[in-house]
Formats: C-alpha cells, structure tokens, sequence
C-alpha cells in the first residue's frame, strides 16, 4: 500500500495526509453515540450514512465516516487499525471496515488547483492493506 502511494504525485508520504475511517452498523444510534469518544481522540465526524441497497429488502447498513490528518507507516497504520477493530468490538459495532487517504487541501491548495475529484483520493480498504502487510 505504502508503495503505491509513493508512486502517486498527490500523496507525499513523508508528510501528514488525510485519513479516512470507516465504521459501519445496522443501528444509526450505536454509532452515534460512539462519534464523542471519537472527537475526543481528535477524529472529525465526516458523516452518518444510510448505505445505498440494491434491493428493498436488504437490511439497514449505516455508515461512520470519520477523518483525521496524520502522517503514518505501514506499522502505525497496523496498530492503529488494530485498535479500530478493538474499538469496534468494544463497543458492539459491527464492523471497523477500513480507510481511505488522500492529499491534505488547504484554502490555498484547493483555490489554486484546476482539478479537485474523487480522483484525487485513492481508497484503500483494510482487507487489502492487511492481506499485503501480512503477506
């Protein structure tokens, strides 16, 4: 993962990026309810997302989207998700279901830059990240 981001010209590794994280579960309440704790560590709540369904039938899956600017290696970034899914578990959600990053904007960045899309965030999920790491 780190490897490929060295290659990408938006994502500077040796400095802090934006960090994405990703929590999810059937109840919109348990996971509000953990976004204190969360702001507490410094973690800004991004949002709470209903997932879209594919069909009516299917169940309710909310999404918790926090983020955070930090400069990591592929250890942090281990402990660190290593500590997501204890929290998780710790506070009976159903998942810690990975993390994206991409370039830090500032006003300036953003006001000067011609092109600002999903593009310039790479979404790397933790399955994978965890799958290379331990391989």
């Amino acid at each position: 993962m780190f490897a490929d981001m060295a290659n990408e010209p938006s994502l500077d590794i040796s400095q802090p990026l934006l960090w994405g994280y990703f929590f999810t579960d059937a109840s919109k309440s348990k996971l509000q309810q953990v976004t204190p704790l969360l702001e507490e560590q410094g973690y800004r709540i991004v949002d709470i997302y209903l997932a879209d369904k594919e069909a009516l039938s299917e169940s309710d899956l909310w999404w918790l989207h926090i983020e955070k600017i930090e400069l990591h290696t592929s250890d942090t970034l281990h402990k660190l998700n290593q500590k997501f899914y204890q929290f998780a578990d710790d506070h009976q959600i159903e998942s810690y279901d990975g993390m994206d990053v991409g370039p830090v904007h500032t006003p300036e960045s953003i006001a000067t830059s011609s092109s600002h899309s999903i593009g310039d965030r790479f979404s790397y999920m933790l399955k994978s990240f965890l799958q290379k790491f331990t391989n």
